[in-house]
């Protein structure tokens, strides 16, 4: 953001155009930009780019966690109201998508384990000298998915800076009055779920092994791959064996949505295979390796014992 304001200035304040077409005089044309009613006070300006240097920051170490937004849409309009299937704290809801938005943090606790919670310092983040709130991550991220998908560019963002300024104080939106909702700040990777079934949940819950996991991305669930990239979870066994099991009588097939990866075969896949039995199964192949291997020592012995006697 703080580039895209530098460029946008040392252009129109060299005399030159801008690629909206255009000049400095063109903005201060009707006055707003130099009513004194407008301008903000130092400690607002300062709590400004406060805000959103520590939402860029911020933003570049989440975009390497698997941290998503999600994006559901509601049956009807006047659904948002009672509409709590995600956690309060990071919900979004949008009359323009006619849906809710809710933010993720992947919690592993084990192998093939975790569940979604809250991401790391969100309530921190809520606190006054931030300044920013949950609401505002999910907001801008939903903003950024829907200009760009998984590659928001500077470009869009000098664009959309370009349009709030051109629009001279009659737009409904300005990075000003957005703060760290404004489009950009936040780019975290957005999964449209479908209508069922329902894939948000509230943070912490632990009712499966892997938790809700956000299985089917786009129509058809054919964003999935390129949802489970940009989340970082190409790889992550966990939502493969996850999936399997939450899309199970869903009339959704586990089998027929591409997540850019498969189970792991061989031996490489003992770990998990070994996780996903039951305590008793886990017991019973321990005692039969046991005996397995009393009966090789026993049939050695007894072999020495016949060569030997």
């Amino acid at each position: 953001m703080r580039k895209t304001l530098d460029e946008w200035s040392n252009t129109t304040f060299a005399g030159e155009k801008d690629a909206s077409n255009y000049t400095f005089l063109d903005y201060l044309s009707s006055g707003s930009l130099i009513s004194n009613t407008l301008l903000p006070s130092s400690p607002s300006i300062e709590s400004f780019y406060t805000t959103l240097l520590a939402s860029t920051v911020i933003n570049s170490q989440w975009r390497k966690r698997k941290i998503y937004t999600t994006f559901y849409p509601l049956p009807s309009p006047t659904a948002n109201e009672t509409s709590f299937s995600g956690p309060n704290a990071t919900r979004y809801y949008s009359p323009t998508d006619s849906g809710v938005y809710y933010t993720y943090a992947y919690h592993e606790t084990g192998v093939l384990a975790g569940y979604p919670s809250a991401p790391d310092g969100l309530a921190d983040l809520n606190a006054s000298s931030w300044a920013i709130s949950g609401e505002d991550i999910t907001k801008s991220s939903a903003a950024s998915f829907a200009a760009g998908r998984y590659n928001f560019t500077q470009d869009m963002g000098m664009q959309a800076l370009r349009s709030a300024i051109a629009a001279n104080g009659t737009a409904s939106l300005s990075p000003w009055d957005e703060g760290a909702a404004w489009i950009g700040t936040w780019t975290l990777p957005v999964c449209v779920l479908p209508a069922s079934p329902d894939m948000n949940t509230q943070y912490g819950n632990t009712s499966s092994r892997y938790g809700v996991l956000p299985c089917c991305c786009g129509e058809g669930c054919k964003d999935t791959k390129e949802f489970v990239e940009a989340a970082n979870m190409k790889g992550f066994q966990t939502l493969l064996y996850g999936c399997e099991e939450q899309l199970r009588g869903t009339g959704i097939e586990f089998s027929d949505i591409d997540y850019g990866f498969g189970k792991k075969k061989g031996p490489a896949a003992l770990p998990f295979y070994w996780a996903t039995l039951s305590t008793g199964k886990k017991a019973g192949l321990a005692i039969g390796m046991i005996a397995g291997g009393l009966f090789v020592l026993v049939l050695l012995f007894s072999c020495l014992a016949a060569c030997c006697g």
